[in-house]
């Protein structure tokens, strides 16, 4: 069974792999045996791209006081 979320605040991330910035849109957890994966719409493209955590990184969240 698999759990979806949908962010509430977005959650800008960079995603090196096309040195571009975008947002969290939801994410898809399939359970212990497999990567949860995430929407991520690009800022300049509109594409959405489903991605494992290891291929973004956050940005910037200014509610939990994060700024990289």
């Amino acid at each position: 069974m698999a759990v979806v979320h949908e962010f509430v605040e977005l959650v800008e991330v960079h995603v090196p792999m096309f040195d571009k910035f975008g947002y969290i849109w939801y994410m898809i957890d399939y359970g212990p045996q497999s990567d949860t994966l995430y929407a991520i719409v690009l800022k300049d493209s509109g594409e959405v791209w489903q991605l494992p955590h290891k291929d973004f990184r956050i940005s910037k969240n200014m509610s939990y006081g994060i700024s990289v």
